[in-house]
């Protein structure tokens, strides 16, 4: 699911987004545009898997340890795709992107512009929300009382959410609290416990509000998204994506795979993040560079070849070894103590 999810965005940015809002690829085609405007529902179907996964690692587990498996599974990753997306802008001199070192150190911090820098790739957004999530996650496994009371705390942190959407309008929940996105997350947390056996009032209810108000978001962001773009959509088709979505979700929990096909499907799931970090700017210039002499078909199948070997190597390669290094170093840094 995760791989589906991160292909739709792909087919988005390259299809649509990248013609259509920001300029940033030089040719489209109107005919692929209607078909590729809806993949941007992608990301809500990762905020969701996210959310599930999250509730699954977490359970059992104390602060420090979920601390440091997400920090392991997110930051050095980002860290070496950002500098590879850097390096790549650099060396194109592609009249649409331009880079500098202080841009580039800036993504230490994952979110660069809150120290006044843009985000080397438009897709790290998504990232620094996860990482939001996360460290919401980890404080609440480091109280006891906040634990036991984890049930209250999902339905404030919804509650509070939909009343920024409705009345406040504050940009600092919409930030910190993720109060766009909440409904996501939660849902993704509510399945969790439903796949586990809980079919209480309570998460059935919370499940069944978190999507109402994904539901409404969806239609808000997706009005206010064709809008700008001067596009037509379809209220219904938004809603049956987000629907199969959180309903493929659901059934994969329920599906029994033998050794090689577990296998296959770790291998997928292991490509998604260095696929999601590396396709934006890359592609684009990939694709910038491959039309001057191809088709835009051609240019997009290659594009999209290339992003995804690259993948393939930071997957299996490169992304174990930093994982190695930086656990020598916090063993190293915890024997010098």
């Amino acid at each position: 699911m995760r791989l589906m999810a991160a292909m739709a965005v792909m087919v988005f940015h390259y299809g649509f987004l990248g013609g259509v809002n920001n300029g940033i690829i030089d040719v489209y085609s109107p005919e692929l545009g209607e078909f590729a405007k809806y993949g941007y529902l992608g990301v809500d179907i990762f905020f969701v898997i996210s959310g599930l996964v999250i509730a699954w690692s977490a359970e059992g587990s104390g602060a420090a340890p979920f601390a440091w498996k997400r920090f392991l599974r997110i930051y050095p990753t980002f860290v070496f795709s950002a500098a590879v997306t850097a390096l790549v802008i650099y060396l194109a001199n592609d009249p649409n992107f331009s880079v500098s070192w202080l841009q580039v150190l800036a993504h230490l911090f994952v979110d660069s512009r809150r120290v006044g820098e843009p985000l080397l790739d438009g897709s790290y957004w998504t990232i620094v929300f996860e990482v939001i999530f996360y460290v919401m996650v980890t404080v609440c496994l480091s109280f006891p009382a906040l634990r036991r009371r984890a049930d209250a705390l999902l339905w404030l942190w919804l509650g509070v959410s939909i009343l920024n959407a409705f009345v406040l309008h504050t940009r600092a929940l919409s930030y910190f609290a993720i109060a766009d996105y909440a409904g996501l997350f939660v849902c993704g947390i509510a399945i969790y416990r439903l796949h586990r056996g809980r079919t209480t009032f309570g998460n059935i209810a919370l499940l069944v509000v978190a999507l109402c108000y994904v539901a409404d978001r969806a239609l808000v962001s997706a009005n206010t998204r064709f809008d700008a773009a001067g596009v037509d959509w379809s209220p219904a088709v938004v809603l049956m994506i987000l629907a199969a979505g959180v309903l493929l979700i659901y059934a994969s929990l329920r599906i029994r795979t033998g050794k090689r096909t577990g296998r296959f499907l770790k291998q997928c799931g292991a490509l998604t993040y260095p696929l999601y970090l590396l396709h934006g700017t890359i592609g684009a210039i990939l694709i910038n560079r491959l039309s001057r002499n191809f088709s835009l078909e051609v240019s997009l199948f290659v594009a999209s070849f290339i992003v995804l070997m690259l993948s393939l190597v930071v997957a299996n390669v490169v992304e174990p070894r930093l994982k190695t290094a930086f656990v020598a170093m916090r063993d190293q840094a915890m024997r010098c103590r």
